[in-house]
């Protein structure tokens, strides 16, 4: 009975010690098993990645592609201006080739990983979470990446040499969504506040002929706010020109009580409309209103080249400027259009709006400049 019992505690403890061995080594097979497949998608992805980026033809008819305008229903193109499924071009004109994998497509046992080779000859890795079909780059940027060292910061791309099995390794998986240290560009001069004080004074005076006249306007208590001043310029996709609007608080609405009085100058004349658009009063104005246009492009396009140096500025067309007197006085806003990179005709072109807000004492706040895509 005891060499039996001998037996048994022998045997238990043998199927134990197997048991034991296969949990250890089994997640150390999963591993390997990873890790061999990774290396394999690597080694196939190098060579592919430095094929075309060393193809300077290849480049370029690549970037013709994402600017041409006509990538519409091009499967390749996956965000139109800047991304292909080979090709991340950057607002400042650099690139990169890339390939990138998710692991929730086959082969599975590829995790996330990203590899590709830069405009200035550099090899870069990441596992950040791109996802399929790169959409969750898609999501984060709605306009091109500024530059390449911004998306390398925010995506956690890793140098490497462009073959070791460096690239491997694990790096963050959510892309870094922080603000980088805040930058304020401060110019040599200064624009001063804006002088709309003629278009001011018309417009106190038109209140009383606006709210007799105008049968729209007829019984409404119109208190004058501010005077906006917008110049659109002959690159914007809108009709050119410098508009007046006076601003005016009205008593008698509510919710939304602001109504607007369109003023446009001509020859020094005020032409005032009506809410619907018709002629309604004019007067000479008593002075010529002033708005430092020249000081202010200056001071927008030294930020931008002061904040994104390798973006070239020759890309941007002055857009619009906008100013309020007296209410919002001491900010101006200037806009520029920033054509995709390399493309000949900008106007034909999609683009980003940039809107640079500019003090009156000549700072620019990298917070305040802002990128949307038209």
């Amino acid at each position: 009975m005891k060499m039996n019992r001998k037996r048994w505690l022998a045997r238990t403890a043998v199927l134990l010690a197997i048991v034991a061995g296969v949990f250890l080594v089994l997640p150390w097979a999963v591993r390997q098993r990873q890790y061999l497949a990774r290396k394999g998608w690597k080694e196939q992805a190098i060579p592919e990645i430095a094929k075309l980026s060393n193809d300077s033809k290849w480049v370029s008819e690549e970037i013709a592609l994402l600017g041409s305008g006509e990538a519409t229903g091009n499967q390749r193109i996956i965000a139109d201006r800047w991304l292909t499924d080979r090709m991340i071009l950057m607002a400042s004109g650099e690139w990169l080739v890339y390939q990138s994998h998710c692991s929730k497509a086959p082969p599975h046992q590829v995790r996330d990983i990203f590899l590709a080779k830069g405009s200035n000859g550099k090899w870069y890795y990441s596992t950040c979470h791109f996802c399929v079909g790169m959409c969750v780059l898609v999501m984060m940027q709605d306009v091109p990446p500024y530059d390449l060292a911004t998306f390398a910061r925010q995506y956690h791309l890793k140098e490497f040499d462009g073959t070791s099995d460096e690239c491997l390794q694990q790096t963050q998986t959510f892309p870094d969504t922080s603000q980088t240290p805040a930058r304020t560009y401060t110019a040599n001069r200064q624009p001063g506040l804006p002088d709309l004080s003629p278009i001011l004074r018309a417009a106190t005076t038109v209140v009383s002929v606006a709210t007799n006249s105008d049968p729209d306007l007829k019984g409404h208590g119109l208190d004058l706010h501010t005077i906006r001043y917008e110049h659109r310029f002959p690159q914007s996709d809108r009709p050119s020109g410098i508009a007046y609007t006076a601003i005016y608080c009205d008593s008698t609405l509510q919710g939304g009580n602001a109504t607007g009085i369109d003023i446009e100058v001509r020859d020094n004349v005020a032409y005032c409309k009506s809410q619907k658009g018709q002629p309604l009063w004019s007067c000479p104005l008593d002075g010529k209103p002033g708005v430092p246009e020249e000081v202010l492009a200056q001071i927008a396009l030294g930020a931008f080249a002061s904040f994104w140096p390798k973006i070239d500025s020759n890309c941007l067309s002055l857009d619009e400027i906008v100013c309020c007197d007296p209410i919002g006085g001491n900010k101006y806003r200037v806009s520029f259009r920033l054509a995709a990179p390399f493309v000949e005709k900008p106007l034909t072109a999609t683009y980003s709006l940039i809107e640079v807000d500019v003090s009156t004492n000549g700072t620019v706040a990298e917070s305040e400049v802002h990128w949307t895509s038209r």
